[in-house]
C-alpha cells in the first residue's frame, strides 16, 4: 500500500528526531505537534482571463483547484493527522465570492475531520474586490473556530503551550503596511503571554524594515519568537532581526507539475520544517530544517534623537544596550542609506549622521549585533524640515488613513480605518470632533457639498455636519462600502458589495435607484450633471442616467482574453462631452487611455500611455488632464490636452500622481512616499514633501489628501495626519 505524501513526512521527521536526540538539538517534549501551512492557493488560476466562467463545472478542471483536492487527500490519507493547517493567504487569485465559497467547498473535508483550518488574509483576498472583514469572515470561519468575526481579520489561540497569533499586514488593499491598529492589538494580546512562550505569528507577506522593524520590536522580549509567511511563491528560512522568518511557497505552483506546501512540527526548543513540493517524485520531501528558537538580546535603547524631533544637516546618534553588552551597532536610513557603524563610548554607541536633504519624514534604523551573534533592533522616526514647504502641523490618531478627506470651511475631517473621523482646526490642528467608526471600517474617500460630510463605514453609509459632527442619517446597504462615494446634484453614488452602485438622495438618505453588473466594480464612479460613469473587472465602462440609474451605454474596452487585472477599473473624470479613463496594460503594445463620447460611448482618441492604473486629475476648466508616467524608471507627472490626449508637458518629479489635485495654477500630486507641487502650465517643480516613512496607499482611496488655499492635509498609514504649508 503506497504511503501518502504526509505519511511518509510524518515518518521522515521521527528519523531527523531520533538522529538528532543524540546532538542536543532537539528536545522531545509530550506537547511536541505537528502542523500544516499553505500559502498562495490562488483560486482558480493565476490572472485568470476576463471571460473565465467562474462557475464550479468551469473552474474545477483547472490544475489550482485539482491541487487543493489532492493537498486534502493527503492531510485525510495520513497516518497521524496534523493538528491544524494554517493557510497564509491568497486563497482566492481575486476575492470574488465564487472563488471563495469554491475553496471553502474543496477544504471542507478537512475541518469536517476535525483538522480545522485557520486563514490569513493575503492580498489577493482584498484586492478587485468588494469584501470586508465580516464578509471574509463567512468564508473562513465555518472552516475553523469563530476568530475572524470575531477580530477583524486578525485573531490568537493557544495550542499545547503555544501561541499562535495571525495579524493583517495588507489592511484593505494598495501596499503591504500594517494599520497602526494591527500593532497596538498585537501588543495587547501578548500582554498575558509569558516571555518564555513560544510565539507563533503569521501573516501573508514580507514588508519593508519600517514595518518589519516595528514587528520584531515588539516581539524581542519573548524567548521564542518565530514568524511565518507566503505571498513570495517559494519556501525557504530568513531572519528579520534575531527572529527567524518561516516562508510557505504556493500550493498551486504556476504549473500542474509545481506547488509545495510546509509541514511544521513543534518542539520546546525548535521547529522542525519539512517542504513537499509536487515537482518531486511522489512521497518525496526537501530534507528537513530545523529552526531553533532565538536567544533574546539586550534591549537596545535610543537616547538620541527624541522620536518626530525636527532635525537637518549633521546631528548626534546616540544609543546603549540594556544590560551593557559587547558586539556592534549600526544605524541606517533605510532606501537612503546602507547601514553605518558607531563607535563605543562611555557605555553609549555613538555617530554622527547626515540627514537626507530632501524635506520629510525618514526611517532612522538602529541594529545591534551582540557577540554571541544575537540581534537587537530599534527605530526614530525624524523630520527634515524644507524651506518651500513645511509642516504646518501633525497630529497621531493611532489609526492608518486610506481615503481621502474633505475640507469644510475652516475644518478639516479625515476618515481613519478603524478609528473613526476626525474634524480638525485646518489652522492649528487642535480636534473640534470626532466620531467613532462604529459600523465598520472607513475605507474609501469622503465627500462633502460644504455643509454636511458623507462616508462609507462597513455596509452603512453616514451623513453628518461638517461643523459639529451630529449625524443627520443613516442608511444601510447589502454589501460592504470599498470604494468610497461620489456626490453629485445632491445625489450620492456609492459601489457596495461586489455588484451594485447604489443612488442615495444625498438630503435624506433614501435610495433611488440600484444598477447591478457581473463583476465586481472596486472604484467610486465620476458623476457629472446627468451622466453617472465607472468601469468594471469585467472589462467593460458603463455609463447611466443619473436621475433614473438607466443604462445610456455599454462598452467592452478590455479584450475579454486579457487578465481581470487590465480591467479599466480605475475612476474616470468626465470632461464636457468627454469620458475619460485609463487601464493598466495587458503586457503588449495597445492603447490604455481613452477618451469616450458622452453620449454614445463612442471612442474621440485613444493612446498609449506610460502608466496604467492610475488616478486621473482634471484642472478646473476641464481642458487639462493631469496624470502618472512611468519612463526609464523615472516616475512623474504629465499633462495632456482633453481634446485630443496629446501631451503638453512631462516632469520627473520623482513622485506619481496616484491622488493629484489641479487648481488654476498649481498641480499637487502624491504616491506612496511623497507629495510634490507643480506649476499646472509648465511642469516646474516648486517642492516635494516625504510625508511617510513607508509605502502609503490602497487602490480606494491611494495617497489622499485634500487642499485649501496653500495648506495641504494628508493622512498616512502610519496613523498620522499632517498639515503642509507652502
Amino acid at each position: 500500500m503506497k504511503m501518502s505524501h504526509l505519511t511518509t513526512c510524518l515518518a521522515s521527521l521521527w528519523v531527523c528526531i531520533f538522529c538528532s536526540c543524540g546532538e542536543g538539538q532537539i528536545d522531545i517534549s509530550p506537547e511536541s505537534f505537528t502542523f500544516i501551512t499553505i500559502s498562495d492557493v490562488h483560486v482558480p488560476s493565476y490572472g485568470y482571463p476576463i471571460n473565465q466562467p467562474l462557475d464550479e463545472a468551469s473552474l474545477m478542471p483547472l490544475h489550482n483547484q485539482k491541487r487543493i483536492e489532492e493537498f486534502v487527500t493527503d492531510c485525510l490519507t495520513a497516518d497521524t493527522k496534523p493538528d491544524f493547517v494554517i493557510n497564509n493567504g491568497d486563497t482566492g487569485d481575486a476575492g470574488w465570492e465564487p472563488l471563495l465559497k469554491l475553496y471553502q467547498k474543496l477544504i471542507r473535508p478537512l475541518p469536517d475531520a476535525g483538522i480545522p483550518v485557520y486563514t490569513v488574509v493575503g492580498n489577493h483576498d482584498l484586492d478587485y474586490a468588494g469584501l470586508g472583514a465580516q464578509d471574509l469572515a463567512g468564508f473562513f470561519d465555518p472552516l475553523g473556530p469563530e476568530l475572524i468575526g470575531k477580530s477583524g481579520t486578525r485573531y490568537s489561540f493557544d495550542h499545547k503551550g503555544c501561541h499562535f497569533v495571525i495579524i493583517n499586514n495588507r489592511p484593505i488593499s494598495g501596499l503591504i503596511r500594517l494599520n497602526p491598529e494591527e500593532l497596538a492589538w498585537l501588543r495587547d494580546d501578548l500582554k498575558p503571554v509569558k516571555k518564555n512562550t513560544p510565539v507563533l505569528l503569521f501573516m501573508h507577506a514580507n514588508m519593508e524594515i519600517d514595518d518589519t522593524c516595528r514587528i520584531v520590536e515588539i516581539l524581542q522580549p519573548f524567548s521564542k519568537p518565530v514568524i511565518f509567511h507566503g505571498h513570495k511563491h517559494t519556501a525557504g528560512i530568513e531572519k528579520w532581526g534575531n527572529i527567524p522568518v518561516i516562508l510557505t511557497g504556493s500550493l498551486y505552483g504556476g504549473t500542474p507539475e509545481a506547488g509545495s506546501y510546509n509541514v511544521m512540527t513543534v518542539y520546546s526548543d525548535s521547529i522542525v520544517v519539512r517542504t513537499h513540493d509536487y515537482a518531486k517524485p511522489i512521497g518525496t520531501f526537501e530534507p528537513a530544517e530545523i529552526v531553533v528558537y532565538p536567544k533574546p538580546g539586550p534591549v537596545l535603547d535610543v537616547i538620541e534623537p527624541a522620536h518626530e524631533a525636527e532635525l537637518s544637516g549633521k546631528v548626534r546618534l546616540l544609543v546603549k544596550t540594556e544590560p551593557s553588552s559587547p558586539g556592534t551597532a549600526e544605524f541606517s536610513f533605510p532606501g537612503f542609506s546602507d547601514w553605518a557603524p558607531m563607535q563605543h563610548e562611555d557605555g553609549n554607541w555613538e555617530a554622527a549622521a547626515t540627514l537626507p536633504e530632501s524635506p520629510g519624514r525618514y526611517f532612522l534604523a538602529f541594529r545591534f549585533t551582540n557577540e554571541d551573534g544575537t540581534v537587537s533592533l530599534a527605530h526614530r522616526i525624524i523630520k527634515v524640515p524644507g524651506e518651500k514647504v513645511r509642516e504646518l502641523w501633525s497630529k497621531y490618531i493611532g489609526s492608518a488613513v486610506q481615503g481621502a478627506p474633505v475640507i469644510c470651511s475652516d475644518l478639516v475631517i479625515i476618515p481613519s480605518i478603524e478609528g473613526g473621523v476626525y474634524a480638525f482646526r485646518l489652522e492649528n490642528g487642535s480636534e473640534i470632533w470626532q466620531r467613532n467608526a462604529d459600523t465598520g471600517q472607513i475605507i474609501g474617500r469622503m465627500v462633502t457639498d460644504g455643509e454636511t460630510v458623507y462616508y462609507g463605514a462597513g455596509r452603512t453609509v453616514h451623513a453628518c455636519e461638517a461643523a459639529t459632527g451630529k449625524s443627520l442619517w443613516q442608511t444601510s446597504l447589502t454589501g460592504t462600502i470599498i470604494a468610497g462615494l461620489t456626490i453629485e446634484n445632491d445625489k450620492l453614488f456609492i459601489p457596495a458589495g461586489e455588484h451594485t452602485l447604489y443612488c442615495l438622495d444625498a438630503s435624506s438618505g433614501n435610495i433611488l435607484w440600484d444598477y447591478t453588473v457581473p463583476q465586481p466594480i472596486i472604484m467610486e464612479p465620476a458623476a457629472d450633471k446627468n451622466l453617472v460613469c465607472f468601469g468594471a473587472m469585467d472589462g467593460r465602462l458603463r455609463a447611466l442616467d443619473t436621475a433614473t440609474g438607466k443604462e445610456i451605454w455599454n462598452i467592452q474596452w478590455s479584450s475579454p482574453e486579457d487578465s481581470y487585472t487590465t480591467a479599466p477599473y480605475w475612476p474616470p473624470v468626465i470632461a464636457g462631452n468627454k469620458v475619460i479613463i485609463s487601464k493598466n496594460p495587458a503586457g503588449k503594445e495597445e492603447k490604455n487611455l481613452a477618451a469616450f463620447s458622452a453620449s454614445n460611448g463612442k471612442v474621440i482618441w485613444s493612446c498609449q500611455f506610460p502608466a496604467g492604473r492610475y488616478r486621473l486629475a482634471l484642472n478646473p476648466d476641464k481642458n487639462k488632464l493631469y496624470a502618472s508616467y512611468f519612463r526609464n524608471r523615472q516616475s512623474g507627472v504629465q499633462c495632456l490636452t482633453v481634446s485630443d490626449g496629446s501631451v503638453l508637458w512631462s516632469e520627473a518629479t520623482g513622485v506619481s500622481m496616484t491622488a493629484g489635485i489641479v487648481n488654476k495654477t498649481i498641480a499637487l500630486a502624491r504616491d506612496g512616499y511623497s507629495m510634490c507641487c507643480v506649476d499646472a502650465d509648465t511642469g516646474e517643480i516648486y517642492w516635494t514633501y516625504r510625508t511617510n516613512t513607508g509605502p502609503q496607499g490602497s487602490l480606494y482611496g491611494p495617497g489622499a489628501f485634500a487642499v485649501k488655499d496653500n495648506t495641504a492635509v494628508v493622512g498616512t498609514m502610519d496613523g498620522q495626519v499632517i498639515a503642509l504649508k507652502w
